[in-house]
C-alpha cells in the first residue's frame, strides 16, 4: 500500500552562470524530493546548461527520511553535475547533514566539498567547472 503525504521542505532555485544554487529548507520527505527533482530538471532545461555545478544551502532542520535519501541518490547518479558544494552555515544539524550528504554523494560518485561560506563554495565550484 502506498500513501501520499504532503511535501515537507521548501526550495528556492536560482542560476548564476553555470552554478545552480539550491536553497533548501528541511526537514525533507520523499514528496519534497519528487518536487525538487522536477524543478531541477526544468531549471537545467530552461537555462540550457550543458556543464554545471550545484551549490546546496541547507536551511533549518536539514535531515531526510531514509526513503527520500535513497530516492535522491538515484536521481543524482543519473545527473550531469560536475560537482556539488554544500554550505552548512544555515543548517541546524550541520554534522548530521554533512554525514548524510557525504554518503549520498559518495555513492553517486559526485565530487563534493563542504563549506560555511557561500563565496568560498562558489570559488571552489568555479575551479571544477574549468
Amino acid at each position: 500500500m502506498h500513501f501520499s503525504f504532503s511535501t515537507h521542505g521548501q526550495t528556492k532555485i536560482s542560476v548564476e552562470g553555470d552554478i545552480i544554487i539550491v536553497e533548501s529548507t528541511g526537514p525533507w520527505n520523499l514528496e519534497y524530493f519528487e518536487a525538487l527533482h522536477q524543478e531541477l530538471v526544468m531549471t537545467i532545461i530552461n537555462s540550457a546548461l550543458d556543464k554545471y555545478a550545484v551549490l546546496l544551502i541547507p536551511i533549518g532542520e536539514t535531515i531526510a527520511v531514509h526513503e527520500a535519501k535513497d530516492f535522491h541518490t538515484e536521481f543524482i547518479k543519473k545527473g550531469k553535475a560536475c560537482a556539488i558544494a554544500v554550505n552548512l552555515s544555515q543548517s541546524e544539524t550541520p554534522l548530521t547533514t554533512q554525514k548524510m550528504c557525504k554518503e549520498v554523494y559518495k555513492e553517486a560518485a559526485l565530487e563534493h566539498e563542504f563549506f560555511t561560506s557561500t563565496e568560498k563554495a562558489k570559488c571552489w565550484l568555479k575551479t571544477k567547472l574549468q
